[in-house]
């Protein structure tokens, strides 16, 4: 399951140590949500128009909340179990649609099967009752001043409320990583045993 880890981040963030970066790197790249709390003083994330050509996404968010309120998410299952359950009843991508969409204007690239993938899986996720009644889920409440990052990409989640939220988004090439093994096109790429960008 998809876990909130907790750093001890200083509220004006120095230098981070080595090891402080390793665990964050760590718990990114295992699918699990970093939490830390910082003083709030500070990309449009990628949507269906922006396919990402299989880059990671990286966001980082603020609770800025005026009114005291935290912003409540679910955290499911790791990416990989979800996967397992979920591509095979997956709509395919119909022949000629990435062509036409992107000529059309209605993505700015071709849509890879990757990024297909990655669309319909949490619209499965979140059509099927039994899938989410059986599946294990933690709540969490992000504090107002609460700041934690997360790939969108790779960790089960679900915004069930709050509002004013600060967000940065980046995307990251996978060969960035230092284990490309778990990033979620090489774990569909895997499971598939296609190719999909």
């Amino acid at each position: 399951m998809s876990e909130i880890v907790e750093l001890p981040v200083a509220q004006r963030a120095p230098q981070a140590s080595a090891g402080l970066q390793d665990a964050a790197v760590r718990a990114l790249q295992q699918g699990h949500v970093l939490l830390c709390l910082v003083s709030t003083s500070s990309a449009p994330a990628p949507t269906t128009s922006s396919p990402t050509q299989a880059r990671r996404i990286l966001r980082v968010l603020i609770n800025v909340n005026p009114n005291g309120q935290g912003r409540h998410w679910r955290l499911g299952e790791p990416f990989e179990a979800a996967a397992k359950r979920f591509p095979p009843r997956l709509p395919a991508q119909l022949p000629g649609s990435a062509a036409l969409l992107h000529k059309l204007g209605t993505t700015k690239s071709r849509r890879s099967a990757y990024h297909h993938t990655m669309l319909e899986l949490p619209d499965g996720m979140k059509a099927d009752p039994r899938y989410q009644g059986d599946v294990a889920q933690i709540a969490h409440t992000f504090t107002p001043r609460c700041c934690w990052m997360v790939y969108t990409d790779q960790a089960s989640h679900a915004a069930m409320g709050g509002q004013f939220a600060l967000e940065q988004t980046w995307t990251i090439d996978v060969a960035a990583m230092n284990d490309p093994s778990m990033s979620p096109l090489q774990v569909l790429q895997r499971l598939t045993g296609r190719e999909l960008v």
